[in-house]
């Protein structure tokens, strides 16, 4: 009689045993394993990871915990954003932008500008602010000696503390404006902090000087101080002018109606605080 497999049908040979259930389990087997380079060896999935080689011995290998920085980093400096301030400060580079506004100012400025330093104009604006609380303070000195019978009457604090904070307003409130109108009317082009802090921050070195020489000039002979003022409060607002036009990179033709527009902004806000 002949015998038949249960599983598959196939004829069987007298005492033959079919393997067919064997097989199929051999074939179904890759399917249920998991692969060698994924959960079973999580240490290998790991150093896939950190983007290590297991090849190579970790002494000779930095760690890096979030290879995705590195992308984003990358990313921050070469695409298409780019900071318009400059990350790393050298006290000889400011030392040589000071030397730079009274020598060649607008090429200084051109210089500043194309390393995007704004940190340099900034300096030079607080510079400004440390010497006009110094002269504050000398006049301050000097009224009170002259009028020593109503100096009890004279709010000196208040005189230097509000002198201080409105002169340093006007060159921040400066700064600012023509932030502003730049982004307002820059067109395609890319408007930096450094392209406007700089010409202002090279008016505020001048301005800080100028106001020393008056003093002294005023010392003797006022009108002869009121006049050096004056005169160089003139040349600085043209120098501002003419680096601004020179560094900025939005069309010719708004470069005028920019600053015009804050200028106009800045000597209003300058009579509301004299007056």
């Amino acid at each position: 009689m002949a015998n038949f497999c249960n599983y598959c049908g196939r004829q069987l040979a007298n005492g033959e045993v079919c393997n067919c259930r064997n097989q199929v389990a051999q074939s179904n087997a890759p399917q249920n394993q998991m692969p060698q380079s994924g959960f079973n060896n999580p240490q290998q999935s790991l150093n896939q990871v950190n983007g290590m080689n297991q090849n190579q011995p970790m002494g000779n290998q930095a760690f890096n915990p979030n290879p995705g920085m590195n992308n984003f980093n990358q990313g921050m400096q070469y695409g298409n954003f780019q900071a318009g301030y400059q990350s790393s400060f050298s006290f000889g580079e400011f030392m040589a932008n000071v030397g730079g506004v009274f020598a060649h100012p607008v090429t200084s400025a051109k210089k500043q500008s194309e390393k995007k330093d704004s940190l340099s104009g900034i300096l030079m604006i607080c510079f400004n602010i440390v010497i006009s609380l110094i002269i504050l303070c000398i006049i301050n000195a000097v009224i009170r000696s002259k009028l020593e019978d109503f100096a009890e009457f004279f709010p000196s604090a208040r005189f230097i503390l509000l002198g201080t904070l409105s002169i340093a307003a006007l060159y921040f409130a400066a700064a600012g404006l023509l932030i502003g109108f730049s982004q307002i009317f820059k067109g395609n082009s890319r408007v930096t902090f450094s392209h406007c802090v700089t010409p202002v921050g090279q008016k505020a070195m001048l301005d800080s000087c100028i106001f020393a020489l008056a003093g002294i000039c005023a010392l003797i002979n006022l009108t002869f101080g009121m006049h050096v003022l004056v005169i160089g409060m003139i040349y600085t607002n043209i120098l501002m002018i003419t680096s601004f036009v020179e560094i900025s990179p939005i069309p010719s033709n708004r470069k005028i109606l920019v600053i015009g527009i804050t200028q106009a902004i800045i000597y209003i806000i300058s009579s509301i605080i004299l007056y």
